[in-house]
């Protein structure tokens, strides 16, 4: 704002010190600003495209989603939300909730809390008009942090997918969000992916020949991601979609820009959720495990300090890199195991989640003389987009997060449609 003052001033009284004086604080800002840079001219070490494992299949599969809709609308991004920030924030503000109908059924997590007391789980169902289609898709969907089945992007998705496609939504609530109660003393956190294992068995199951598809989104898409990984051959999921995720959540934690400017505000709503609401606030200090006041300060201000302050004690892991590592597919043998085709859709210029900690997965995934090479794992970069954003057009309020939604069934198409011949892997 004092380089825009400067500027305004230099022209209103044709001043060259203040013009001098503004050229040279906005070439400052330019080469040490993290989103200038990443979205005028740096992309980072990621390199924008489409990566994957080169096999005869995947060439098919990417020759398929490289002629398809999501792919020919990628350069029709919102040119003056130019930055990341902008991208992520204006959704947000401006784009409206569709009203979806749900049918709620309740299913019983494997896990046992408190006295032997299993966790009951929500699935928020909606069907296609005419009912459900065997034919067509199933999707498994995982919301956002602190969110549930009727956030804003979630709604968007669900709508997409059973008016224009015909398949049927389901999401699964995570475990104490969106107003659903706690009984088993167990509350969320993003290591845990036996939830997820459960909705996943049962929503297969019950879909019978259709297809099954997860998709994931920001958190919803590192839990998606993770249960890929520790279920490995056992996955009943046909191919999954992480929107906006992350693959290595220790890497992230050191993403100085997101930590600076978004972290703060995000860390307030966890506070909020989790500390000053009940069943949670009542139930994290009962536990005793938890210094609540110290975790309501301002001494707590990144999401990295509130997993450190309440998941990690609470939870009885040694430390935070033990729940991180718990938490990301990049850790461990977790991302050799994917059995199952796994895109993670990401922007360069996410102020949230760093795209670099997709580098050392693409490498170690998708380069042939890898020893962990899978090619289960498909990675699509986009230059620009933020966080769960992707704003289409000159008034993006019309399409709303119509990119996200042709992305996910683009891929599950290319998936489904273009399948393994005889002797091809």
């Amino acid at each position: 704002w004092l380089a825009l003052a400067l500027l305004a001033a230099a022209l209103a009284w044709g001043s060259l010190l203040a013009l001098v004086l503004a050229m040279g604080l906005l070439c400052h800002i330019a080469r040490h600003d993290w989103q200038i840079r990443r979205s005028l001219w740096h992309s980072g070490p990621v390199p924008p495209g489409l990566h994957f494992l080169d096999t005869p299949l995947n060439r098919r599969r990417a020759s398929h989603l490289r002629a398809s809709s999501s792919h020919r609308r990628e350069r029709d991004l919102t040119s003056w939300l130019w930055n990341g920030d902008l991208q992520t924030l204006f959704p947000f503000l401006a784009f409206k909730t569709h009203k979806i109908v749900y049918e709620r059924l309740w299913f019983e997590s494997s896990e046992e809390g408190e006295g032997g007391v299993r966790e009951l789980l929500a699935l928020d169902i909606a069907l296609p008009v005419g009912g459900f289609d065997p034919s067509k898709p199933v999707a498994l969907i995982c919301h956002g942090l602190n969110g549930g089945s009727g956030e804003a992007y979630v709604t968007d998705f669900v709508s997409h997918v059973t008016e224009k496609c015909g398949w049927t939504a389901v999401v699964m609530v995570a475990r104490g969000l969106g107003g659903t109660p706690i009984r088993s003393g167990q509350l969320f956190h993003g290591a845990r992916t036996s939830d997820l294992a459960t909705a996943a068995k049962l929503v297969c199951n019950a879909a019978g020949a259709a297809p099954v598809v997860g998709v994931g989104f920001s958190m919803g898409a590192i839990v998606l991601a993770n249960f890929c990984g520790t279920s490995g051959d056992i996955n009943p999921l046909a191919c999954a979609v992480g929107l906006s995720g992350c693959y290595d959540c220790a890497h992230n934690a050191h993403f100085e820009y997101g930590r600076t400017y978004w972290q703060p505000w995000l860390t307030q709503q966890l506070k909020a959720s989790y500390l000053l609401k009940q069943p949670h606030a009542s139930i994290l200090a009962k536990s005793g495990r938890v210094d609540l006041q110290r975790t309501l300060s301002s001494a707590v201000r990144s999401i990295t300090d509130f997993d450190e302050a309440t998941v990690v004690p609470f939870n009885g892991y040694a430390d935070i890199d033990a729940y991180y590592a718990d938490m990301s597919l990049a850790r461990g043998d977790k991302l050799a195991r994917v059995a199952v085709p796994l895109l993670a859709l990401h922007a360069v210029d996410d102020p949230i989640v760093w795209a670099d900690n997709f580098e050392a997965s693409i490498a170690r995934s998708t380069v042939a003389t890898s020893s962990e090479k899978n090619p289960n794992c498909w990675f699509r970069i986009t230059r620009g987009g933020g966080h769960v954003g992707w704003s289409l057009g000159v008034d993006p309020r019309g399409e709303r997060w119509l990119f996200m939604n042709l992305a996910v069934v683009d891929f599950a198409e290319a998936i489904l449609a273009v399948v393994p011949r005889e002797g091809e892997a």
